[in-house]
């Protein structure tokens, strides 16, 4: 063959190659006006690539990534006034990694966490509408499981204890005021707490047990 002619082969292959792998854009408008934008692979007319939702006015509603009809990446959905509202991550379809929530003007974070196996797991921060922390507490099989603090929104510590299978207090809790002092002290079991000193009391507060 022609040494000219072999540029020409490769040319042919690659567009037929393209060819095959193009994707097709289907559009979508619902009863309600709201309409779906995304790519569909011919073949396996399964959903393959980027999708956007739109409002009856047209603003975009939501955004993600598709991978053998599953959502694969990052998915984020918007608020009303257009700014972003929650980011979350997946993988073959189930959670999978980061995933956020922000308060209203799409800059500050409300909620942040990581998924694992589709299930919340580690430490999961929650921010007070100024940034201030407001929470952090441990999560395991998709449930508080651990230890959590939380924050006024001056930045003194309000509370800090463990957590049972849930919003259940679990062994000792300590509650403060606004001002940073101690104000009382608990102990609790699978949610049922009970004060063993108050800032009312004579006695000193009983030494303080860190959760490990």
């Amino acid at each position: 063959m022609p040494t000219k002619i072999i540029p020409l082969v490769i040319f042919a292959t690659l567009l037929a190659t393209f060819a095959c792998n193009r994707l097709s854009t289907v559009e979508k408008t619902n009863d309600l006006g709201f309409r779906t934008v995304y790519t569909v692979d011919p073949k396996t007319e399964m959903k393959e690539g980027e999708m956007q939702q739109f409002d009856a006015d047209g603003n975009l509603l939501e955004m993600a990534n598709y991978k053998a009809d599953q959502l694969d990446g990052i998915r984020v959905i918007f608020g009303d006034s257009g700014d972003t509202s929650i980011v979350e991550t997946y993988a073959a379809g189930e959670f999978a990694g980061s995933y956020r929530t922000y308060y209203p003007g799409g800059e500050q974070v409300k909620l942040s966490g990581q998924y694992v196996n589709n299930t919340m797991s580690g430490l999961w921060l929650k921010y007070h509408p100024n940034g201030q922390l407001a929470e952090e507490v441990t999560f395991a099989g998709n449930e508080e499981n651990g230890p959590f603090r939380e924050w006024f929104e001056n930045g003194q510590l309000a509370a800090e204890g463990s957590y049972l299978n849930g919003d259940n207090e679990q062994g000792r809790l300590r509650v403060y005021n606004e001002d940073g002092s101690l104000n009382r002290v608990m102990d609790c079991d699978n949610g049922v707490c009970r004060s063993v000193w108050r800032d009312t009391y004579d006695t000193p507060p009983p030494a303080r047990q860190l959760p490990n």
